[in-house]
């Protein structure tokens, strides 16, 4: 997208603003809220999995990156 394409649309939607709704009532039927609280659900249980089957990776890199900070932590110690 171009600077002026992305102008143009911003300035489309500023110009839209003051001709909104002050109110809007909105209503969300069971089946809507139902299927929201299933996506939420499987988005933080497909975290939790992918968490869980990556942990060794995790933990691995987490520890590379404390051995290395003590090693210059040590050979820092002991130039002095």
């Amino acid at each position: 997208m171009s600077v002026r394409s992305v102008l143009v649309v911003s300035g489309m939607a500023a110009a839209a603003i003051p001709l909104s709704p002050d109110l809007a009532f909105g209503y969300i039927d069971p089946g809507t809220g139902s299927f929201m609280l299933q996506i939420a659900a499987a988005a933080f249980f497909g975290s939790v999995l992918a968490i869980k089957v990556s942990w060794s990776k995790i933990r691995s890199v987490l520890g590379n990156m404390t051995r290395s900070r003590t090693r210059t932590a040590d050979d820092e110690a002991g130039e002095g």
